[in-house]
């Protein structure tokens, strides 16, 4: 197993054990910051908020937009069903591309929200690349910015409920 599988597997493990910081923040266009460590990792809990008539919230997903500087690491998302005590079900991973473009990763999405109170989990982290250099190692070293957007709603209906930020696990 590589360190960086290591590092997600005790730090997907410490989440199960968290308490969460109780800060509540909006969720579109929500932005954060990883270290300059390599294994540096954000790890939060959403609520989908105020339910709205006529919607029956069945998704999640979220996009992630890696902002300047720019380095050399690639920005990842992932989003899991939270089912009380933990984050289950993380889906692929989705990254950013191209580094301070404007253009977000493509969507991450998870089913079956509504299971437990509408909640769902969003991680973000790097993985080596050489980024906007285009030569030289790759490496998931540096400082990096990032804009997530996340949402919840039904599958086909444009309306949704605004995701709010229930806090992190883990602010890397």
């Amino acid at each position: 197993m590589s360190i960086k599988k290591t590092v997600l597997a005790a730090s997907l493990a410490f989440v199960s054990a968290s308490a969460f910081s109780g800060d509540v923040k909006p969720l579109h266009g929500f932005e954060g910051s990883l270290g300059n460590s390599p294994f540096a990792i954000d790890i939060m809990r959403l609520s989908c908020g105020t339910p709205i008539a006529g919607v029956t919230v069945d998704h999640a997903h979220a996009s992630i937009s890696d902002q300047f500087p720019e380095a050399k690491p690639r920005l990842n998302v992932l989003v899991a069903k939270w089912n009380g005590y933990t984050c289950t079900n993380w889906s692929a991973p989705a990254g950013d591309p191209l580094d301070d473009d404007g253009i977000p990763s493509a969507e991450v999405e998870v089913g079956g929200i509504p299971a437990v109170g509408g909640k769902f989990c969003v991680m973000v982290f790097k993985t080596p690349d050489n980024q906007n250099a285009g030569t030289g190692p790759k490496t998931s070293t540096g400082a990096e910015t990032y804009e997530l957007d996340a949402a919840c709603g039904q599958e086909g209906v444009e309306e949704h409920p605004e995701p709010t930020l229930d806090g992190y696990f883990i602010n890397g």
